[in-house]
């Protein structure tokens, strides 16, 4: 028998539904952020074997994308956000630096 027994989440109708009964009620919260850093890990092992701050950059504007998302949609905090915004701004001067 598993802990997180979701057959019984009788309210949700939907996909959203299950993801905020997901979110909210089982892992409090850190499910949607622990998502954003996963995407931003893989985004960046990804493109890394072109251009590590290049890579960076990339990773980093989808990861404020995604959380904006997130965020619209009440799964992550506005420090989460704000952070991802904080990581894209500062990864273009250190694109910039590098390229010449």
């Amino acid at each position: 028998m598993t802990i997180y027994n979701l057959t019984n989440i009788t309210w949700a109708n939907s996909t959203l539904e299950q993801l905020q009964a997901i979110n909210v009620d089982l892992t409090g919260g850190f499910f949607a952020m622990l998502l954003v850093f996963a995407l931003f890990i893989i985004i960046f092992i990804n493109l890394s074997f072109y251009n590590i701050s290049a890579a960076f950059m990339v990773a980093s504007f989808f990861a404020t994308v995604i959380s904006g998302l997130m965020w619209l949609a009440g799964f992550v905090p506005l420090l989460i956000f704000v952070m991802a915004i904080i990581l894209t701004v500062i990864s273009v001067p250190l694109t910039t630096m590098t390229k010449s």
